[in-house]
């Protein structure tokens, strides 16, 4: 669940852009090109707080639950600025005050202020990850790798390794940078880039492969929930969606990476060609809907077999019932006729 209280001093108008979206989706105007466009997400009171146990869910990220449906703008940050203390002393109101500032366009003093946090909280979680999360956005990767790094030693696994798939964001848009053949040879989580590579279609879907332990579509939703713009993490996400059995699903996400923009689109669009209408025929609802229209035939086939069995042994009877008789009265003919022979 995204935390949206603030400063008890916003203003009821910016607040409510606030609580439509925090900073997901179309709130960002930052950074944008290369083989990602992403809208970055911050921990605090602008964005995640780390001890909601809530998670995102694949289901929550198609229904657009995140997204954010009026901008959050420069000058809309700006005034937030203004209704925030100068000089705060609580680090979560320096978290608050340095993501408005990032937001603003004022990038710089946000690394300002979190500098100094980590100065003197060096292993402060919600730091590093909000520190790291602007540096990728202003694209310095070396030290958001580093921040990032820190933190995940603080939290392994934290919401189902969202920050380790953040790191491997990072590294995957640097490298396609630095040259786009590597985005062409790679997938984001490099770990997945063989089983892509490697894939034999529906028959041989990524359901019958082994996957690295730990990488589950929980954790990439929660990276969308802050990137919903990566191409590249709805392929990751198609991909482990098609490994756990959701087809259907799996087909929605590679369409969502095709749509968004990945280095992938051709490969994508071809193996959809035939990998939508299996994920569809294994759609759970038409799975249970055939299982249904199976049964009631087969209930059908029977009845009439047991409707047609009837009829059999009712003429069996008869021709039985009929032959008795007759030989029956034959043999009371004999008895009755003196003539007959025995």
């Amino acid at each position: 669940m995204i935390k949206l209280n603030g400063s008890k001093d916003f203003k009821p108008r910016v607040l409510s852009v606030v609580c439509r979206g925090c900073c997901l989706g179309a709130i960002a105007l930052v950074v944008a090109g290369g083989p990602i466009s992403v809208s970055a997400c911050s921990y605090g009171d602008f964005g995640i707080d780390p001890d909601d146990p809530s998670k995102a869910t694949v289901d929550k990220i198609f229904s657009g639950a995140f997204d954010t449906k009026k901008d959050f703008k420069v000058s809309d940050w700006r005034q937030e600025i203004k209704l925030l203390p100068d000089n705060p002393t609580e680090v979560s109101d320096k978290l608050t005050l340095a993501w408005a500032l990032h937001k603003s366009g004022d990038s710089r003093k946000a690394l300002t202020i979190y500098q100094q946090i980590l100065q003197v909280a060096p292993g402060d979680y919600e730091t590093l990850c909000s520190y790291a999360t602007v540096l990728h956005a202003m694209r310095q990767y070396e030290p958001a790798r580093q921040a990032l790094t820190k933190a995940i030693a603080l939290k392994p696994g934290f919401r189902d390794h969202a920050e380790e798939f953040h790191l491997s964001m990072i590294d995957f848009e640097e490298k396609s940078r630095a040259n786009y053949q590597y985005a062409k040879d790679h997938i984001m989580i490099d770990a997945l880039t063989p089983l892509w590579l490697n894939r034999k279609g529906v028959e041989e879907n990524l359901s019958t492969v082994a996957f690295p332990e730990g990488y589950t579509s929980k954790g990439v939703a929660e990276l969308l929930r802050e990137y919903p713009n990566s191409g590249e993490a709805w392929l990751a996400l198609g991909m482990l969606l098609e490994h756990e059995e959701d087809f259907s699903m799996a087909a929605k996400a590679y369409d969502r990476a095709v749509e968004k923009g990945t280095a992938h689109a051709v490969e994508v669009r071809k193996y959809l060609v035939t990998f939508r209408e299996f994920g569809r025929s294994q759609d759970p609802g038409r799975v249970v809907g055939r299982r249904v229209v199976q049964s009631a035939i087969l209930l059908a086939v029977v009845a009439v077999l047991w409707f047609l069995f009837g009829i059999v042994r009712r003429v069996v009877w008869d021709v039985s019932t009929d032959r008795a008789r007759k030989q029956e009265e034959s043999r009371r003919h004999r008895r009755n006729d003196p003539d007959s022979p025995l």
